[in-house]
Order: structure tokens, then sequence, then C-alpha cells
């Protein structure tokens, strides 16, 4: 669809809702209609990927709305007229470019996502309200930024209903490695922030693009895991972050699962246990040169978690096939049938893990 006409309808819609609010040029709801009207062309009119986008920002603007007293008529109000300023556009915009069959169905997912990007809003505005008519002992103290691990099952309860978070879902730690996680992710509805500003236990409906979109540098997020359990998936994910810290981001995208880093965490979590599997199994490299064990290391830890073929594995390590088929038949020669065991194949992977690292230090 052509710029212009995604302007005209982004303006259109603009001024109807600020006409019916009797307000003036309003500078962070034309950037809210902007992204939603880009969200949802964006994602191909994935209603649910394109509102859980957008959401952090409309559930900013019903916490805004609430301060200037709205009351849930009032934004109940101006979503008609954004539908309405939508659906009298919508012709113009797309007329000629979509049948009318097509038309139709535009309009209900349209209609769906507004109702979407309303219950976003309702949030932060009933949010807003609830910790209004608190006293202010009682907001301090259920607003008190959470300390993962030692609070107890009941004050996370607590501080997941003041935060908009449903205390029977599932919840994901989001950790920043050095930078502040943005307000936007901090104060979104469904998340509760940490004493810290790096982290943030978020609900784990949250698609992973939307939380790449928003941290500002690299971080990790942890399992999803109930909220009674929050406490070790945290610690997990700090673990991982420190893991990352330690062996650097390079090559890895900006928002790291820990379910990737699992081979790592596994190798690093019991250092005597990672030490046996290194006696075990890697004592038939001792005496060759750092370089050689690093390349026949990689070949075979690549083999043994990626399962694949050998010319698949020259192209990932930018080698030549013929020196991937080299290293190979070394490593066959090395391991022999403990290449072919389940349970020895593991252990081999936890002795890589661990082992690697310190082999490279010595490149």
């Amino acid at each position: 669809m052509p710029d212009h006409r995604l302007d005209s309808l982004c303006h259109r819609i603009d001024q109807a809702v600020v006409r019916a609010t009797g307000g003036a040029t309003d500078e962070l709801l034309s950037e809210l209609v902007r992204a939603a009207v880009d969200a949802f062309v964006e994602h191909d009119a994935d209603v649910e990927r394109a509102a859980r986008r957008v959401g952090p920002l409309m559930d900013r603007i019903g916490q805004r709305q609430a301060h200037r007293g709205f009351t849930p008529a009032d934004l109940d109000a101006a979503f008609d007229v954004a539908r309405s300023a939508l659906h009298k556009s919508l012709d113009s915009v797309v007329g000629d470019l979509v049948n009318r069959d097509g038309q139709v169905g535009l309009r209900e997912d349209l209609t769906t996502y507004l109702a979407r990007l309303h219950v976003w809003a309702r949030r932060g505005l009933d949010r807003t309200h609830r910790l209004r008519e608190l006293s202010e002992p009682e907001r301090r103290a259920r607003m008190a930024t959470a300390a993962f691990g030692r609070q107890s099952s009941a004050e996370l309860v607590q501080l997941a209903a003041v935060s908009g978070l449903d205390p029977a879902a599932l919840v994901v730690p989001v950790i920043s490695l050095d930078a502040p996680l943005p307000a936007a992710l901090l104060d979104a509805p469904g998340s509760i922030r940490a004493a810290e500003p790096t982290a943030v236990l978020v609900a784990h409906t949250w698609a992973p693009e939307v939380l790449e979109a928003l941290v500002d540098g690299p971080a990790v997020t942890g399992p999803a895991v109930p909220l009674a359990e929050a406490g070790d998936a945290v610690a997990l994910t700090r673990r991982a972050v420190r893991l990352l810290r330690e062996r650097g981001t390079s090559g890895r995208p900006r928002l790291v699962a820990c379910e990737d880093l699992l081979g790592e965490l596994v190798a690093e979590s019991d250092a005597l246990l990672a030490e046996l599997a290194i006696r075990k199994h890697l004592s038939v490299l001792d005496g060759m040169p750092a370089r050689r064990k690093v390349d026949l290391g990689e070949v075979l830890l690549m083999s043994l978690e990626l399962g694949r073929p050998t010319n698949t594995i020259a192209r990932e390590l930018h080698v030549p096939p013929q020196t991937a088929h080299s290293r190979m038949k070394t490593v066959r020669e090395l391991f022999g049938q403990a290449l072919d065991d389940p349970l020895q194949r593991l252990e081999l992977v936890v002795a890589l893990r661990a082992a690697l690292p310190r082999w490279r230090t010595h490149l």
C-alpha cells in the first residue's frame, strides 16, 4: 500500500479522536495511531501479533488518560470514534486495492484488532485507577519493586495483581546484559519490574519478536514458569547473562533464550562434573596444540548437537568440505564407539562445552 494512503488513514483517525476528546494536537496519540496501523500492515493482518506489538504503547495511553480523568465510558467512546473513522476512511484508502470479499474480511480483522487494542488500553486505565484509589502507604507497599528470589509467593501474587498480570499466568524473566530495559517494557501491562532496571517478569504470551524490538541491547529470556517458581527462573536467567558476559554475544541474536544456551549452562552448572567429563572423554586430545584441539572439538560438537551432514558443518564453520571431512575422520578414529552411545554423546557435549572456551584462550 502506498505510503501516502497510510499517512492519510492515520491522519483521519488521529484528527477524529482528537476532536471527539476535545483536545489539541496530541503527539502520543499520533504516535500510537501510526504504530497501530504500521503493525497491522507489517504483520499482514495477523491481529494477535500486531496487537501484542502495539499493546505496551496502548497501555501507556490508557494510564495517561486515567490521570486525565478518563472513565471506562470515556475510553469506550474514544474507541468508537476511532472505529468509525477507520471504517469511513477504508474505502478511499484501499478501495481499488482489495476486492469486495477482501474488504469484508479486512473490516472484520480490523474490528477484532481494535477490540484487542481496546483491552490493552483498558488494562492501563483500570490499573492506574486502582492505584490512585489506594492510600499512599498501600501504594508504596504494593508497588515496591520486586526482589525476585527473596519475595514470598504471596507478595509476588499481590504485586502481579496490581501490575495487571493474572497471578495464575505463566511468567518469563527478561534480563538485560548491561543497558536498562525501556520503560515501555518495565511498565507494560502484565509485567513486574525488578529492583534494578535490567530485569522484569512478563506474561509468557509476549511474542519474542515484540520483546526483541523493545530491548535496547543484548538480553536473555528465561523459561516460562508459574509465578511461584519465578525466583528459580530468574536465577537461571542470571546465570545465562553471566555466561554471555564472559563469552560474548558475537554471532548471537539480540534476545537470547535460555533454551539456546542449555549446553553451556549444563556444562558450567557443576564444575567438578564438567571436569570429570573432560578427563574421561577428552584426554585423547592431550598434547595436541590448542589450534588442533579447537578445530577437532568444534567439528565434533557441531556434529553431536546438530546431527547434520559434514558438508553442512563445513559451511557453518567456514572451512572447505575436505577439511571438515578430514577432521571428522580423525574424530571417529579418536573417539570410536563413544560416538554411537547416546549417554557418552551427551557426556561429550558437556565436556566440549566446558573445554572449548578454555582452549580458545590459548589460541
